[in-house]
């Protein structure tokens, strides 16, 4: 019985692996595997009455290039566990969706009146939820695009699911949207996963095992000062009715920082806070799957996060910081501000 269930289990690795190379799209040519699998070929020269070479060395390369594609998906699988691995999954799943329905959407419904839903969102959402449920029926589901089948069963664990987020950016053409899912353990989120298929870039993080991009740990920057610091935002579908706190903050924080920017997904401007390429972001008005995966991978790339008080509403509250931890204090300031 145990041969058995060896083998079985170097088979779901296998075609794991073979999943993995599929959804992420990795070219054999961009990998010392696929030039030293170029380099065993014979050479055209043979055509002309000359054989091929094949040294030692070439063969060297291949079965080191095969061992190291052997370490990467055994480190991504060891990594995390499986509520990480099985985030992971989903988010391929639910990209395949978008990446098909993308630059090709024939219909656009609006929730309200600038707040867009498509087929995609809908289609991605099912994907990732069904196969969430496949490994974990009884867990409880939150998710953007309501669906009188997820799941809410009053469990300790809870999946928070955003399937598209930039839909605005997605029904124009713009590559800047995002998968993001988290899990949330009683209070707490403990693996996140954001995923922007069309910019080939996964964030991934679990408590206590780090933040990576591309599986690449990653850390926030170390940026000191604000006028040194470039900060990203967005504004809530809200912001024609209400406006006025809004634009306060935007202007203020402009006046005070070297650069500002608005991507339209919140998930990747979190995203980009903890790998460093924005020192803070802020916003008002999102839901909680617009910042579930970002909390963790924020905070296990070693940044901070509060709401615009310094407290921890953070997940269902209005408001939300997320920084570098240097310079959050200074931003709390400046988004306290009367005028």
């Amino acid at each position: 019985m145990k041969f058995l269930q060896d083998i079985f289990t170097i088979y779901k690795n296998l075609t794991n692996f073979l999943r993995l190379l599929y959804n992420t799209k990795i070219s054999f040519w961009s990998w010392e595997c696929g030039v030293a699998w170029f380099n065993t070929l014979p050479c055209q020269g043979r055509d002309r009455g000359f054989k091929s070479r094949r040294s030692r060395q070439d063969l060297k390369l291949k079965v080191l290039s095969y061992f190291r594609w052997g370490l990467f998906f055994l480190d991504n699988n060891m990594k995390f566990d499986k509520f990480t691995n099985v985030a992971i999954e989903s988010a391929h799943k639910g990209a395949e969706v978008l990446l098909k329905y993308f630059n090709n959407i024939k219909k656009i419904e609006y929730k309200g009146r600038i707040d867009p839903v498509t087929i995609a969102d809908k289609t991605s959402q099912k994907a990732i939820v069904d196969n969430i449920k496949q490994y974990f029926p009884l867990h409880d589901i939150i998710a953007e695009e309501k669906d009188e089948n997820l799941s809410q069963n009053s469990n300790d664990y809870c999946w928070i699911i955003d399937p598209l987020d930039g839909t605005v950016n997605y029904v124009h053409g713009i590559p800047t949207f995002a998968i993001s899912i988290g899990l949330k353990y009683k209070k707490e989120i403990i693996s996140g996963v954001i995923y922007a298929p069309a910019l080939k870039e996964m964030f991934v993080a679990q408590k206590g095992k780090g933040a990576y991009l591309n599986n690449k740990k990653i850390t926030v920057s170390k940026i000191k000062e604000m006028v040194r610091a470039l900060s990203v935002t967005g504004f809530p579908y809200y912001v024609k009715e209400n406006p006025n706190r809004v634009i306060k903050n935007f202007k203020n924080i402009m006046l005070e920082t070297q650069g500002l920017r608005r991507f339209g997904a919140a998930s990747i401007d979190l995203g980009y806070v903890a790998c460093g390429r924005f020192d803070f972001f802020w916003e008002e008005g999102l839901k909680p799957w617009d910042v579930a995966a970002g909390i963790v991978i924020i905070k296990e790339a070693g940044g901070k996060i509060t709401d615009f008080y310094g407290d921890k509403d953070y997940l269902f509250g209005k408001t939300i910081v997320a920084s570098n931890k240097i310079l959050h204090k200074d931003i709390i300031k400046v988004l306290n501000e009367t005028k």
